[in-house]
Parts: structure tokens; sequence; C-alpha cells
């Protein structure tokens, strides 16, 4: 009896650990997309002010400022597309998290 108590702990607390393995790893990986994403964003935003300012400084010479408005559609572009990608990364991590507790709840029962 005392045997089957020892092994019904040890496989429990086998899931738990490593479901917080996993979880801790989860987040590592989680935290260096979003920091990756992060720089990318902050280098687009400074392209975007110097985008701003090149237009507010050319426009005198119209066709600079063609090129210059053609240049920050292209950089707006960019910052959309990388605040989808951080949407979808955020959605990604609530699935995994609620995967993560149907896990941990299924192995409590």
């Amino acid at each position: 009896m005392t045997e089957a108590i020892i092994a019904i702990l040890l496989l429990f607390g086998g899931a738990y650990g490593g479901s917080q393995y996993q979880k801790n790893k989860c987040n590592e990986e989680l935290q260096e997309v979003m920091e990756v994403n992060n720089n990318r964003l902050d280098s687009v935003k400074v392209s975007l002010y110097a985008a701003n300012s090149k237009l507010d400084s050319l426009k005198s010479l119209p066709a600079k400022v063609d090129t210059i408005v053609i240049r920050q559609k292209e950089i707006v572009e960019k910052t959309d597309t990388l605040i989808l990608m951080s949407q979808d990364i955020l959605l990604n991590t609530d699935t995994i998290k609620n995967e993560l507790r149907k896990h941990i709840e299924i192995t409590k029962e």
C-alpha cells in the first residue's frame, strides 16, 4: 500500500514538475521573441521618426516629398506587420497557458 502511494506521488509530482519546466521554457522563448520584436519595433519607430523629420524639412521639394511619403507608407506597413506578429504571439501564449491549465487539471484527477 505504501509503495502504491509513493508511486502515485512520484507520478503526479513528476507530471507537475514537467509541466512547470515546460511552462518556464515556453515563457523564456516567448520573452526572447518579444524582445526581438520590441527591438525591431523600436528600429521601425526610429525610421518613421527620421522619415517624418525628412518629410517636414523637404515639403518644398515635390519629387522628394513623394519619395518620402512612399517610404513612410512602407514603414507604416512594416509597423502594422510587427504589431500583428506581436498579437499572434500573445494569442499563442494564451493558448499555451490554457493547454497547460487543462493538463494540470487532468493530472490532478
